[in-house]
């Protein structure tokens, strides 16, 4: 008893608890009721690891040791306990922890690594008690059995001096196989279940790189960060590794890097750390290794370049920043005092337009480390300083920005080239030449209904860009619009307007309609009559005649504002038709409007004569043969009219619709007749008498 207190005490004295945890941590294994196992398959050996629930399990596998057994499988499936029958025996003896009394094995694991001692102190608990307080002791014993299994995560050694591990390199790589842990002996007051594992021999394993590492140098550390999110199957811990030269790479960590989380970190896949590098000024080179939970390292990652910079402790304050006699810049500060001269190579000088924009550096070469003030000669309207402090290592710290302002006089200059439309709308659009003033601010636009109105404002706020939009009323009799814009500065200089744009309004109103002062008609035709539009933007006008029912209509004139016609005859009209005549008005953006006259029975009573009549004198036969041709319809008959030169007509003969010959053969030798023809219509109507034809006898 007395040599086991005394290694108890060797193990205090090497810190056991190394692993740097400044709270109560889940075990990579998880927290779990029943056992958790892990396995790793290699060219001709599998690696098998598994981990009790909790300690009073952990102490039953000590007491009475575990049996691994393992049979083949046709292919992956999960056999049950009672096909483990006829099975393999991995190990010939119970599978236990070295035995407290093996001194010389202790001392030796626990000098190759320290945390073995934690494994010692879990497992052969001889150290007297210092928690009275039975809660505080059952937080110290689940800190302790959750540290010692996750030192088993990053040592092989330990896992198996725990009785936890076992490799098995009698296996054939073409084989699937299953394994039973079980408790070599087990009482009947447990509950111990056997732990079947499955493993697919045929698949090597394979870890993958840690290939996310991303770095900077920061408040004087270099800060790591890498994701964990695809690694956390394959590994345990991770070891940083740095390099001066990018070839000869050194543990940074002791003890692998956890991701350690609580219960409301589920979701963070990822691990900082911090370096303090040995020296400043010069580039180092990271990576990381991860280690797996059978104590071995997986490849290395890439690689990330960090300059540990030369940093300054403070940063420029200016303490005043005035103009000159409204030409030059004057800035003064100084350093904080926390800051070390002999860190300071010198200062710079930058200077921007507005305090977020973009600062373009005023010196070419630093200013002495001893310097207070500067004085910008080429000063803008509107200057924002700051004063930046340069490291030996040319690192740069730089002060909050400082104004200083100009009394500014002169206006921008006036926007050229303003052009725009209104579409169907009433949506207007301008656009203009942007101004390259420095210190424009923006745009302001004006407009009025007429060239003599007063200009008012149409923006609200000043536009940024050159161009510009909004609705306006085009269902009025203001025909246009104008437009002016004017550009100011930043402290609202305005420019001269500029030239008026005159817009014209989209045209929705038809024009004033003619009107029919009468419609007449006598023997000639229909007499039209009418007053033309009194609006302004006639394009033409368009006079038609609809015969009733019949929807076709003809075309009879058309004409331009700038002729007064207010008159016309329709000489193609057809007696005995009724007819409408239309006056359409079109302005210049095709707006229409129409004027219809009343309905006209166009009758005169009159038609024109037989014009087509001949007569021709048949002495032989004793008669005169007449005969005539009339293209009218409607005819009722026709009356022939006959008389002897020099006197009075009479009447002939009364021929049928139909008739276009005649002959007369009530004629005398050595007379001479006179002959004459006209029709009469079923409606009454009669033609004029044709002319008189003679035919000597």
């Amino acid at each position: 008893m007395q040599k086991y207190y005394k290694l108890a005490m060797i193990l205090k004295r090497h810190h056991f608890l190394s692993l740097a945890f400044s709270l109560l941590v889940l075990f990579s294994f998880g927290q779990t009721s029943t056992y958790a196992t892990r396995n790793f398959v290699k060219k001709n050996a599998l690696l098998l690891r598994w981990a009790p629930p909790d300690k009073n399990m952990f102490d039953t596998g000590v007491k009475y040791g575990y049996t691994i057994e393992r049979i083949q499988l046709s292919s992956v499936f999960t056999p049950d306990t009672s096909d483990f029958r006829v099975a393999t025996k991995i190990n010939d003896t119970p599978l236990k922890p070295r035995t407290a009394n093996d001194t010389t094995y202790w001392r030796k694991l626990i000098s190759q690594n320290k945390n073995a001692g934690l494994l010692y102190g879990v497992t052969y608990p001889q150290l007297p008690k210092k928690y009275i307080d039975p809660v505080q002791k059952q937080k110290s014993d689940l800190m302790s059995y959750g540290l010692m299994l996750m030192s088993c995560d990053f040592s092989a050694e330990i896992s198996s001096a725990a009785g936890l591990f076992i490799a098995d390199s009698t296996i054939n790589n073409n084989t699937v196989y299953a394994y039973r842990i079980r408790l070599t002996k087990i009482p009947e007051s447990n509950l111990f279940k056997p732990i079947i594992i499955v493993v697919d021999a045929r698949k090597q394993t394979i870890i993958s790189r840690v290939d996310s590492l991303k770095g900077k140098f920061q408040n004087k550390k270099v800060q790591l960060r890498w994701n964990v999110g695809n690694n956390k199957v394959d590994y345990a811990g991770y070891i940083i590794e740095r390099s001066p030269d990018s070839i000869s790479f050194s543990p940074v960590n002791k003890t692998p890097i956890v991701l350690a989380l609580t219960d409301y970190e589920k979701e963070i896949n990822y691990i900082d750390y911090a370096d303090t590098v040995p020296e400043l000024n010069q580039f180092y080179f990271y990576r990381i290794r991860g280690l797996t939970h059978f104590g071995e390292y997986g490849p290395v990652g890439n690689v990330v370049k960090i300059k540990a910079k030369v940093v300054i402790d403070g940063f420029p304050i200016i303490d005043s920043a005035k103009a000159i006699n409204n030409k030059n810049g004057a800035i003064y500060w100084h350093l904080q005092k926390s800051a070390d001269m002999k860190t300071v190579k010198g200062f710079a000088i930058a200077r921007a337009s507005k305090a977020d924009g973009e600062y373009v550096f005023l010196n070419t070469t630093l200013l002495p480390a001893n310097s207070t003030h500067f004085i910008d000669e080429q000063t803008q309207n509107i200057n924002y300083y700051k004063v930046f402090a340069v490291s030996t290592g040319n690192d740069s710290v730089y002060s909050f920005p400082s104004m200083v302002q100009l009394e500014d006089r002169d206006p921008p200059q006036i926007p050229t080239a303003l052009t725009g439309n209104i579409d169907a709308g009433g949506v207007v659009h301008l656009t203009w030449n942007s101004n390259h003033e420095k210190d424009l601010r923006g745009y302001r636009i004006f407009k009025s209904n007429s060239f003599s109105e007063e200009l008012v404002e149409a923006t609200k706020t000043i536009l940024p860009d050159s161009c510009f939009s909004e609705m306006i009323n085009i269902h009025t009799l203001e025909k246009n619009i104008y437009y002016s814009v004017v550009a100011l500065d930043h402290v609202y200089n305005n420019s001269i307007y500029s030239p008026r744009l005159k817009l014209r309004r989209p045209d929705n109103i038809v024009p004033v309609s003619a009107i029919i002062k009468s419609c007449s008609f006598d023997a000639k035709g229909i007499h039209l009559q009418w007053i033309n539009s009194s609006s302004d933007d006639v394009s033409k006008y368009l006079l038609r005649r609809t015969e009733e029912n019949n929807l076709q209509t003809t075309l009879l004139k058309e004409w331009k504002p700038a002729m007064s016609d207010t008159v016309y005859l329709d000489t193609t009209a057809i007696e005995g038709q009724h007819y409408v005549y239309t006056i359409t008005t079109i302005d210049s953006s095709e707006n229409i409007s129409i004027v219809v006259s009343h309905l006209i029975y166009f009758e005169p009573g009159i038609r024109k004569k037989i014009s087509t009549i001949s007569a021709i004198a048949n002495r032989p036969d004793r008669k005169i043969n007449l005969k005539w041709n009339y293209e009218k319809k409607g005819i009722s008959n026709y009356i022939l009219y006959r008389a002897k030169k020099s006197e009075p007509l009479r009447i002939l003969k009364t021929l049928g619709s139909d008739d276009n010959l005649f002959s007369d053969t009530s004629v005398y030798a050595n007379n001479v007749y006179v002959y004459a023809i006209k029709a009469v219509f079923i409606s009454g109507a009669e033609s004029e008498l044709s002319d008189l034809i003679e035919v000597t006898y």
